[in-house]
């Protein structure tokens, strides 16, 4: 028996009655529901059934199968299943918004959305060319909510009189979603009623992928969080740099290259303090930058014709790079004798060794 689905003609009701039909374990099977299902790259609705939380949605054959943990339903019994109205509102917001999204995507590009999925922090949507104009996009789709265009879900009598677009192919009854001027799509979700309704959207990353472009978009009170947490972040920036949102970038960027010249400097100065240590063929420091430890090296192989810097101290062990001009891998074979692990070239070895610095250097003697 397929299992009435109310969200599709009551999308903004939460509460609502039912007969159990079957019980199986943790899964009950209800005549009638609210809760929608995980389908269409959506997440399920989450909510309650006699009190009792629901912790997931599933659609099989039709039959929506609602998951939950310790009960005492029995066939027969009448519940009383409530949505959780938050998760819910969020999710039609997000949904509805991509196929706004889509639409003018399609009709900027001819681009097809091939992948899409929405869970309870963000949407994500793929489409099979390159995209770059994202501002423009942005303003299209906010113009387009600005406009609170009518937005109706209906199933067709002549399905090929419609011409709509399809994630997939479909089987049994399509459900349309049409938003006026702008998009008509196959979708089993719950919808808004306009799009005034979707409030706001920002894209919020691009990733370009072998497919073409996907974007991570976020509407409505999801989009108006981010917006606020962002802009409280930038507050606190605006503080602490005594700055605006007309010289804050300005002032980064000159921190960053006053910090880019400090770290240059500083390895400098490190590599030439390094060098005044070098007495033998082996140098250890209790720490250094990973280029200084690899320059230094090379400049005692040239003077040792073998060389090496240990980085670390006895406690904690050293990680080492030693280069030769006859064959390093041989030293490996001393090292590994002191449970050392590494490996290299014969021109160059790096790993990290328990060893003790007299250990180390008795090893290479």
């Amino acid at each position: 028996m397929k299992t009435i689905k109310l969200y599709d003609e009551m999308p903004y009701s939460t509460d609502f009655k039912a007969t159990v039909i079957e019980v199986n374990k943790n899964e009950i099977i209800l005549d009638q529901t609210l809760f929608f299902p995980e389908e269409g790259g959506q997440e399920c609705d989450l909510g309650t059934i006699n009190d009792i939380p629901v912790k997931d949605v599933q659609i099989k054959n039709d039959v929506i199968i609602h998951y939950v943990k310790k009960h005492h339903f029995n066939v027969g019994d009448t519940i009383e299943g409530h949505i959780d109205w938050k998760r819910r509102y969020s999710f039609m917001q997000n949904h509805t918004g991509e196929h706004l999204l889509s639409g003018i995507v399609h009709s900027m590009y001819g681009y097809d959305n091939v992948s899409f999925h929405l869970n309870s922090e963000e949407g994500q949507v793929e489409y099979d060319g390159d995209i770059k104009d994202i501002g423009l996009i942005e303003e299209k789709v906010n113009q387009a909510i600005y406009e609170n265009k009518e937005i109706h879900c209906f199933y067709p009598d002549d399905l090929e009189s419609v011409s709509y677009r399809s994630k997939k192919e479909i089987e049994g009854k399509v459900r349309i979603v049409e938003i006026e001027d702008y998009d008509i799509c196959a979708c089993c979700a719950p919808h808004v009623k306009r799009t005034g309704e979707l409030g706001v959207f920002k894209i919020i990353k691009v990733i370009h992928t072998t497919r073409g472009t996907r974007f991570i978009f976020l509407f409505g009170e999801r989009a108006y969080h981010r917006f606020k947490d962002d802009f409280d972040h930038l507050e606190s920036l605006y503080h602490l740099f005594s700055s605006n949102n007309q010289t804050l970038v300005k002032q980064v960027n000159k921190m960053y290259e006053e910090k880019t010249a400090l770290e240059v400097k500083y390895a400098q100065l490190e590599k030439e303090h390094m060098l005044s240590l070098c007495e033998n063929a082996y140098l250890f420091v209790e720490d250094c930058l990973p280029v200084n430890q690899r320059e230094v090296t090379n400049h005692l192989v040239n003077v040792y014709s073998t060389g090496g810097v240990f980085v670390g101290n006895d406690e904690k062990g050293y990680r080492y790079v030693i280069g030769s001009t006859s064959n390093a891998l041989d030293i490996l074979t001393q090292l590994k004798s002191l449970k050392s692990k590494g490996g290299g070239s014969k021109d160059m070895i790096q790993g990290f060794t328990p060893a003790s610095k007299t250990e180390l250097l008795k090893a290479l003697s």
